[in-house]
């Protein structure tokens, strides 16, 4: 996915490989620009959020 959302930070997790994974919810646009796909408490690479100042 190459579009930024604003979303909710719920926790993070280190894998026992060293990798680090947050659990975020947040609304990314649907293909039409119609509507939106709501994700809760989805596990995602740790490089997939950013702070928002």
């Amino acid at each position: 996915m190459d579009v930024k959302a604003p979303g909710l930070l719920h926790a993070w997790v280190k894998t026992t490989r060293g990798q680090w994974l947050c659990c975020l919810s947040f609304d990314i646009p649907i293909g039409n620009g119609k509507g939106f796909l709501r994700l809760e408490q989805q596990w995602c690479p740790a490089e997939a959020a950013t702070p928002v100042a």
